[in-house]
């Protein structure tokens, strides 16, 4: 008879789960791994994008980095401008000087130190695309223009009404009244004071050289932006109105209208994006004059 410690001594040398196989126990094999456990990759999202940027303008750019707890990422730029390090946010400012368009933003992720994501710079110059002249509206303003926006000379304060695009309008400081409120109802060429639009007045910016206003939109849309004037006492005014680049030095013309015999008014409009300065300038009569900006 077999001794039975001689027929077991072979089982007793495989490992505890070799032998529970031998012995019949499938249970106690090697599980699969569960579906989903592996770990999900890395990936950075980079907004906004694409987006436009005027000269000296800036963007905050922010990372959004999945599947990790640190947001910080490194920034990089394809124009080589000096951006943020080991942070979720960055900000790029346009050159005023404009280079190759587009830039791209880089955010590699500190996570793992490899994973990037990018976004679109579309860099573009500041513009001034005259639109048309009209000397049949008169001081009906309301409905025709200023509908989002307006700022009219007036005293003892300018009646003002700004756009959301911009944050602020500087006026001249001079305020000349040709006609006070109440008394120029029955001439056409007075504008119409809000908010009841009930009575008509008219006043003017002026000055013996020229007048200045900048439009500094504060986003990177294009908008209407329509000025009156009217050489309402008929003082044989003549004037040059340009628009000028403002991130030049000296700003550069991007657009010139001449005025003269506008006695009976002229509302003169345009389309504008980025910082834009419009300069009226006394080319006959005693002064330059501007009595009205609208926004549409």
């Amino acid at each position: 008879m077999l001794d039975p410690f001689v027929l077991l001594t072979p089982l007793l040398a495989l490992p505890v789960v070799g032998l529970l196989r031998f012995l019949g126990c499938s249970a106690f094999a090697a599980a699969p791994a569960p579906p989903g456990s592996s770990t999900p990759p890395i990936t950075v999202t980079v907004t906004p994008s694409p987006v436009t940027v005027y000269p000296g303008k800036s963007v905050t750019f922010t990372a959004a980095v999945a599947n990790s707890s640190n947001q910080n990422c490194d920034w990089t730029s394809s124009d080589g401008q000096s951006l943020a390090q080991n942070a979720p946010q960055t900000t790029y400012t346009a050159p005023v000087t404009l280079g190759t368009s587009p830039v791209t933003i880089t955010a590699k992720a500190k996570a793992d130190g490899t994973t990037t994501g990018t976004a679109t710079v579309n860099l573009v110059p500041n513009s001034a695309h005259f639109v048309a002249s009209d000397n049949v509206t008169k001081g009906n303003w309301n409905g025709a223009y200023g509908k989002v926006g307006w700022a009219l000379a007036a005293t003892p304060a300018n009646l003002v009404s700004l756009p959301p695009y911009l944050a602020n309008l500087i006026l001249p400081p001079t305020v000349y009244s040709f006609v006070a409120e109440g008394t120029a109802d029955i001439d056409s060429r007075c504008l119409l004071m809000p908010p009841t639009y009930a009575h008509r007045f008219l006043c003017g910016w002026i000055d013996p050289n020229s007048v200045q206003v900048e439009f500094n939109f504060t986003d990177s849309a294009t908008h209407r932006v329509s000025i009156y004037c009217v050489d309402y006492d008929s003082r044989n005014r003549a004037q040059t109105v340009e628009m000028l680049d403002n991130s030049q030095t000296p700003p550069a013309v991007l657009d010139t209208q001449n005025l003269s015999a506008f006695d009976q008014d002229d509302y003169l409009v345009w389309d504008l994006a980025g910082d834009v300065i419009l300069r009226i300038t006394r080319t006959a009569g005693p002064n330059a004059v501007l009595c009205a900006i609208f926004f549409d």
